[in-house]
């Protein structure tokens, strides 16, 4: 049976692959890049190449499209990473920070910030705040409508979307305090999700408020490993497992606000890509982590090009990212759909 499994390659880890990984890496990092270029010169105003340009076309080409792609590829790891957390932590490919509410929190964060002007560098810490009290506030009541103290996936889901919808209702309320139309404009971007008008300055956010947490987060890779098994289990031998949950949702919140802070909610994101990957490779985080940020940039960067190169008019990003999402999603829920058949979920 041993030879016939080395035979056939079960049980092999992903990332233990040896050259055939490194190759996939090498493929994936090339394709990346080859991303990274088609979408800086593809656009409405055309195609453009970094030389031979004119004063208006480098304008375009370096002060708008460059911080635009590079928010893409940014918010898009930084997400999907975010995700992949979240799923390791409630062990579930269903789960993310925009159903748990966590983004609708963060955006309430970003209204009360332009309601009472706040400056630009406190829009992400008033965005993770609110981010992170929505978070608690979905813990807390799952755990006080669940018996004996337990822990229950699907009705902390339930919770979360039922919160979430709260959240919009609040979200449409805050509108009508905003101080001038402009202001509800952007606001109502921030709510689809869009990335256009992003600039340098959002770059910097989302490197120190985004990429810092998501790399933490693969620091703590073979922790979330761990919490795959019994919780009752790891207690016993010495494992603080509460404390742990606590600072990766942290990290994993904040990193998933700084991307509010700078594009809005842009959904499915943090849910159908570290998803996938979890169904393909398996839940070894120290492999599927890296491959979600690899992979959620690509995504978002596609989405992004698609939704300003499709029709002369620009389409939010978030609605583009729903409009593949959705497919995408019930496509993972069929592929795993024995699971909670089995399970009674």
């Amino acid at each position: 049976m041993r030879e016939d499994n080395r035979r056939n390659g079960a049980g092999r880890r992903p990332g233990s692959g040896g050259g055939i990984i490194s190759g996939s890496w090498f493929l994936a990092l090339i394709g990346l890049c080859g991303l990274f270029l088609l979408s800086l010169s593809l656009g409405s105003a055309g195609f453009l190449l970094p030389w031979d340009l004119t004063e208006a076309q480098e304008t375009i080409l370096w002060n708008i499209r460059l911080p635009r792609v590079l928010a893409a590829f940014l918010a898009g790891g930084i997400l999907a990473v975010a995700g992949a957390a979240y799923q390791g932590v409630f062990q579930n490919p269903l789960v993310s920070p925009d159903l748990l509410g966590s983004s609708a929190g963060s955006v309430i964060g970003i209204m009360l910030g332009l309601i009472f002007g706040a400056g630009f560098w406190f829009l992400p810490v008033i965005s993770f705040v609110t981010g992170m009290l929505a978070m608690l506030l979905v813990l807390v009541v799952a755990f006080l409508m669940t018996r004996r103290g337990g822990f229950s996936v699907v009705l902390l889901i339930l919770v979360g979307v039922v919160t979430s919808a709260l959240f919009s209702a609040g979200l449409n309320f805050l509108r009508y305090f905003l101080p001038n139309e402009s202001s509800i404009f952007g606001a109502s971007y921030y709510m689809m999700g869009a990335l256009n008008g992003a600039s340098m300055e959002d770059i910097l956010l989302l490197l120190v408020f985004g990429l810092i947490p998501a790399l933490a987060l693969w620091f703590l890779a073979r922790s979330l490993d761990v919490l795959s098994l019994p919780h009752e289990v790891l207690e016993t031998q010495g494992v603080r497992v509460k404390p742990l949950i606590f600072i990766i949702l942290f990290l994993a919140t904040m990193a998933s606000s700084a991307t509010v802070a700078v594009g809005g909610i842009i959904a499915w994101v943090s849910l159908i890509v570290p998803g996938i990957l979890r169904f393909a490779f398996g839940r070894s985080h120290v492999f599927l982590l890296p491959c979600s940020f690899v992979t959620g940039a690509a995504f978002l960067m596609l989405c992004d090009l698609l939704s300003r190169a499709l029709i002369p008019h620009e389409i939010p990003i978030g609605i583009m990212t729903s409009i593949i999402g959705a497919p995408v999603f019930l496509g993972l829920l069929y592929l795993t759909r024995r699971k909670y058949v089995q399970t009674g979920i």
